[in-house]
């Protein structure tokens, strides 16, 4: 989809340079973001690359959508540039399939009782995403794996509205070594816990509690990869040898087979 139009109008940039900066290619994005979302855009430059992007940047006035200052990940210009536009659709696909219309007090009584515990005496809920992160012990965690379960559920649609994306979302999906170190390093388990399809029809809300669902099983996951946590039941005899050694997706311990059955739930209700 990207590869006629980085030949064409940005083969002479940088004097044949792979590296691709966010100057250059700032007006293309937000007209392409423009194109998807039907709605204005404004870019944030951060001198990081994550993929997924990070979500919005409110200030009192406006709405920022962030993406990385320059990327030089690939050999060249070509993949830089596509990246690029895969991120910028992630953004635009979150404004145009509903990521900021999510309303944390209405799924608030479906949120799990250890999140409810950590809310002020009035079991208040949070108003926004980062008010809701903080609520954790490791804010960060939790927010990467929103960003993770999120951005697919935000591939899913920008792919099913668009087909020319499709070739160019699932190539990214590949490229894992710009996820985040939590994501990579829990990867096999996301996947186990998150099978193809369970996009369909999903909403934010189903995101957001894919995401807490995920948190409270990564201790036992951690647990059972050093091998710290033995075996109370015969279902768990050498789970953790065998994660060990699969290089494919683990087999699930007893807690986490009831939380997949808890993620199973909450996609029918979303």
């Amino acid at each position: 989809f990207f590869t006629l139009e980085s030949r064409t109008s940005f083969q002479v940039l940088r004097h044949e340079s792979p590296i691709v900066l966010l100057a250059e290619v700032h007006s293309v994005l937000v007209k392409f973001m423009h194109m998807l979302c039907g709605e204005a855009v404004s870019i944030q430059e951060i001198d990081y690359l994550s993929f997924p992007p990070p979500l919005a940047i409110v200030d009192e006035e406006d709405e920022f959508l962030p993406l990385p200052a320059e990327i030089d990940l690939f050999s060249t210009f070509e993949e830089n540039f596509r990246l690029y536009c895969v991120l910028a659709a992630h953004q635009a696909g979150r404004v145009e399939f509903g990521t900021y219309s999510l309303s944390i007090p209405d799924i608030w009584p479906q949120v799990p009782t250890f999140v409810h515990e950590r809310a002020n005496t009035n079991d208040q809920p949070p108003q926004d995403l980062g008010t809701y992160f903080k609520l954790f012990p490791k804010p960060e965690q939790i927010e990467a794996l929103f960003l993770f379960v999120e951005g697919q559920r935000v591939a899913a649609c920008l792919a099913e509205a668009y087909h020319g994306l499709q070739e160019d979302l699932a190539w990214a999906a590949v490229q894992t070594r710009i996820l985040p170190a939590l994501i990579q390093s829990v990867l096999p388990y996301l996947n186990a816990a998150l099978k193809p399809g369970w996009e369909q029809d999903a909403t934010v809300a189903a995101s957001l509690l894919l995401a807490t669902e995920l948190y409270s099983s990564l201790p036992v996951y951690a647990a059972q990869l050093s091998g710290g946590q033995k075996e109370t039941h015969d279902s768990m005899d050498g789970a953790a040898d065998n994660m060990m050694q699969k290089t494919g997706e683990p087999e699930l311990s007893e807690r986490e087979q009831a939380i997949l059955q808890r993620i199973l739930l909450i996609l029918r209700q979303h």
